[in-house]
């Protein structure tokens, strides 16, 4: 036999040991998978070839024997290996090295903001998977993940995404259920998101029949909640066009499926559910409304600017509002309308920081007020705090689900490498009068252009951006003013629970 035909020998031996080490993970049995999957890498020359099989396996079967020794040992021989990844290997490069980062994070300490950095690093590398192919599982993992850091809103637009292009994915379907439980605890009282949890449920044990692990999980869930709600039956209403427009584009603040059947115009509701009144308190009942409802009237501004600019009935005139400087360039005023569209959006993440430093006290001044700023420390840090001592102490103890899930935010949009760091590069480039909206994509050293249904794409992910971000800074003064309530009661006091 010549040399290549040993080879070939040899990468057919290797191939077929690692796929015995796939099915004894099917089987359960971590430690012989890692054994086989050794043994298969001894006969591999290729340095990226072995490490994606041999770490890959060890972070599965590391997640499946509660081993984060393992884990750890599967992210560090991909990460060695991440300056000679193939164009052809990027996908399933990214993806194991996301899961492997989400299976470490299962084991660091902490609930709160920045203590969990491999959550963060998770969400990075599985975005960046998505970037090179759409899977389904990595957007799902990239949902559970964003879960894990309370930032339902977000998640539930990625359960979303799947479903729509597979309708029958049980996994999506089940954890949009969970999510719209756990926003449930944000907005007491909205019984409609149990009843929608436990239709979601429902669906996902008819579609996982043959998988009977996933089903009993979802039957449990499912059992749970039919403790808890009754059934409830509706009348279609039909919507209007705007309406339809912002449930289809999920802008709508309201995330109960149900509210869009019963009532379509109920697409907002005030996501402070429960407040404390009470005397001499500060901020005063009626300053933390008007903050949330400030928030919120922002943001339905924005919306209506994007909806008015994407309008293209025939009895509305285009206003020209410029001298066209070339035939392929539109200065129209509806593309002046999504542009102040997507400044609007983005002004609202701003006004989140604002009515943070306001209503948790942080003192900071307000030409220094961003949303990176608020969590730091030092007032003059320029880049986000990315370790807990970084951060400072009011945003840290107690321990507050919606401000973790804004630290996540703000981590995801402050990061060169964020998911949302091309959205706030875009709105810069609006900012500065650099972007002109044209037929072709081009970038000139005068200004960069872009085409209209790119830009529309990009102010309505901006624009779920900062639905979420009213979500989480609203969550956080719940979680605040359930608190307080919780103090005035142990002394004494009277209080009042307002909806």
């Amino acid at each position: 036999m010549d040399a290549k035909g040993a080879e070939r020998a040899m990468k057919n031996i290797s191939n077929e040991l690692f796929e015995q080490a796939k099915e004894q993970l099917r089987l359960g049995d971590g430690q012989k998978a890692i054994s086989l999957a050794r043994s298969a890498a001894r006969l591999v020359k290729d340095r990226f070839v072995k490490a994606m099989n041999l770490g890959g396996i060890m972070i599965d079967a590391g997640a499946q024997m509660n081993r984060a020794d393992l884990v750890r040992k599967g992210i560090n021989m991909l990460s060695e290996v991440s300056d000679s990844v193939p164009v052809a290997k990027r996908v399933r490069y990214y993806y194991n090295l996301g899961n492997g980062y989400a299976n470490l994070a299962k084991y660091e300490s902490g609930k709160g903001p920045g203590t969990r950095p491999s959550y963060s690093l998770a969400v990075s590398n599985l975005d960046e998977c998505l970037r090179h192919s759409e899977l389904p599982d990595a957007r799902t993992n990239l949902a559970n993940v964003l879960m894990a850091q309370h930032r339902f809103v977000e998640a539930i637009d990625e359960y979303e995404t799947v479903l729509n292009e597979n309708p029958t994915h049980h996994q999506a379907i089940a954890n949009r259920g969970y999510a719209l439980i756990k926003m449930y605890d944000w907005t007491p009282g909205h019984k409609a998101l149990l009843v929608a949890a436990l239709r979601d449920h429902e669906t996902a044990i008819s579609r996982s029949a043959n998988e009977p692990v996933f089903c009993d999980s979802y039957k449990r869930v499912a059992s749970f909640l039919k403790s808890r709600v009754r059934p409830f039956v509706s009348e279609q209403i039909p919507p209007t066009k705007y309406e339809n427009w912002i449930w289809t584009n999920r802008l709508n603040l309201n995330p109960c499926p149900i509210c869009r059947i019963d009532t379509p115009s109920v697409f907002d509701i005030y996501p402070l559910a429960g407040h404390l009144k009470s005397k001499r308190r500060s901020p005063p009942t009626r300053h933390v409304l008007d903050i949330i409802n400030r928030l919120c009237q922002s943001y339905a501004t924005a919306r209506w600017l994007l909806y008015s600019g994407m309008e293209n009935s025939p009895d509305k005139c285009r206003h020209q509002v410029f001298i066209p400087s070339g035939s392929e360039t539109d200065y129209s005023l509806t593309t002046g309308l999504i542009m102040a569209a997507c400044s609007g959006f983005y002004s609202v993440i701003n006004q989140t920081s604002f009515a943070a430093n306001g209503y948790f006290h942080l003192g900071l001044n307000p030409r220094n007020v961003t949303i990176a700023h608020i969590w730091a420390r030092d007032q003059n840090c320029r880049e986000f705090p990315i370790s807990r001592s970084q951060i400072r102490r009011i945003m840290l103890t107690p321990v507050n689900p919606g401000l973790t899930a804004l630290y996540g935010l703000a981590g995801s949009l402050e990061f060169g490498k964020g998911r949302y760091y091309p959205l706030r590069k875009l709105r810069n480039s609006i900012e500065h009068h650099l972007v002109v909206v044209a037929k072709k994509n081009t970038c000139n050293s005068y200004y960069k252009a872009v085409h209209r249904d790119s830009l529309i794409r990009d102010t309505i992910s901006l624009g779920r951006l900062a639905k979420a971000a009213i979500w989480y800074f609203s969550a956080a003064v719940l979680c605040s003013e359930r608190r307080r309530a919780r103090k005035a009661i142990d002394k004494g006091n009277l209080i009042y629970q307002g909806r």
